[in-house]
């Protein structure tokens, strides 16, 4: 078993110029976060020895020791510039990863098959780990158009240099250095693999492996740590990205401990929905089918003369009234915690869609149609939401996100 190792004096003879002394502080004079020359930044690094590369800030890979001296500056760049007009800040986020200023993402094919293996070293918990990338994955395809696919056949050889499938997903021994690690959609096979350490099943907060895996798997997707953005005001990484939405401190690219959200359980909100789509676009669904077309009739009509069919057209209705316009109406509710996020399978309804929920406790309402700008947000005090929306019949997304704990009934309704 490979143990991960810190990087020390293999760096110390390469950085001497970059560790310079000196308090770094904005242009008004304030002071940043403590100061560190390089060489005790990369001490902080974690290196994994069995794909050669680094980590940096928890769960992010880096490859090469000039990437790391990368980050580095860039981290200096955005202290210095912190609050600063003319600081080299991006205005948004949801972040994608950029590789020489294009948009790290998987192309049109990949991005509905990406193919995972599991490595049966996990042992009793093979099973676990199973199911929580199924799930984990299946936020991700519930709102862009991706799609992760398990295939079991491969669990018994899951290594990097299996390519019959994308990635592979096996076990570490970080001893606690971290909880999870991924790589992003330009890396080359033999570098993407999603490394869980034995510390992922017991975290002992609110965040569990599926939750870990949600995040790690935005990274496989090319989603940066929303945390790197100025407004979290610590744990800054680069400017390699490129912003998608506004910044979200509950996102599940947001550490809880970078000024994120405590409570946080790592669930995908609806600004993470909102960015994923605007990468990917949104989620492949087959046309809804009209429940007021009758089915065909493939049988050939019969002879006329049979006595059993009708030799006159039925008379009219003797009420011409028009019926009544005919209400669809969904419900679900449930029990949410604080910090949690409820997101629904999409509805596919056209014409007036009225949403409404109740219930006790502080949750709030979030419902948006794909690729239009239908939005609602209703985030009253209290658990009493409701907005109405135009259904094109394409994918109407509803997420309940508990700003407090409590629980609720929601209806959703189209006519």
């Amino acid at each position: 078993m490979h143990h991960p190792r810190r990087l020390g004096s293999i760096l110390l003879g390469l950085t001497a110029a970059a560790c310079a002394s000196g308090g770094l502080e904005d242009p008004a004079g304030r002071p940043n976060a403590p100061e560190l020359t390089f060489a005790q930044f990369a001490e902080q690094a974690v290196y994994i020895e069995e794909r050669d590369i680094y980590l940096v800030d928890g769960d992010t890979p880096v490859r090469t020791v000039e990437e790391l001296q990368d980050i580095y500056n860039h981290i200096g760049r955005l202290r210095r510039s912190f609050g600063d007009a003319s600081s080299e800040t991006n205005p948004n986020a949801l972040s994608v990863n950029t590789v020489g200023g294009r948009d790290d993402l998987w192309d049109e094919a990949t991005r509905r098959d990406l193919t995972f293996c599991v490595s049966q070293d996990f042992g009793a918990r093979h099973a676990t780990v199973v199911e929580a990338m199924i799930q984990a994955g299946g936020a991700w395809a519930g709102v862009a158009d991706v799609r992760f696919v398990h295939h079991p056949e491969h669990d018994a050889s899951c290594r990097p240099s299996n390519a019959a499938v994308v990635f592979d997903v096996r076990p570490v021994n970080a001893g606690g250095e971290y909880l999870a690690a991924a790589f992003f959609p330009s890396w080359t096979r033999d570098q993407r693999t999603v490394l869980i350490d034995a510390s992922s099943f017991d975290t002992g907060g609110a965040v569990d492996l599926e939750g870990i895996l949600r995040h790690e798997l935005g990274h496989v997707l090319g989603f940066r740590h929303e945390h790197t953005r100025p407004e979290a005001g610590t744990c800054f990484e680069d400017t390699d990205y490129r912003p998608l939405t506004p910044y979200d401190r509950d996102s599940v690219m947001h550490y809880p401990q970078c000024n994120g959200n405590a409570a946080s359980t790592l669930a995908l909100t609806a600004v993470d929905a909102e960015g994923a789509r605007s990468a990917y676009g949104p989620p492949l669904a087959s046309t809804p089918t009209d429940p007021t077309t009758p089915p065909s009739d493939p049988t050939v009509p019969g002879d006329p003369s049979d006595p059993s069919m009708p030799t006159e057209p039925p008379p009219p209705p003797s009420d011409p009234t028009p019926p009544a316009p005919t209400v669809d109406c969904k419900r679900a509710g449930g029990t949410i915690g604080r910090g949690d996020s409820h997101l629904y399978p999409p509805l596919f309804l056209s014409g007036e869609v009225t949403l409404r929920m109740t219930g006790v406790g502080d949750p709030d309402l979030y419902a948006w149609v794909a690729g239009t700008l239908e939005l609602c947000i209703s985030d009253s005090p209290g658990a009493t939401e409701g907005c109405t929306l135009r259904g094109t019949g394409g994918p109407l997304f509803v997420e309940v996100y508990g700003y407090e704990a409590g629980n609720y009934q929601l209806e959703v309704c189209a006519r």
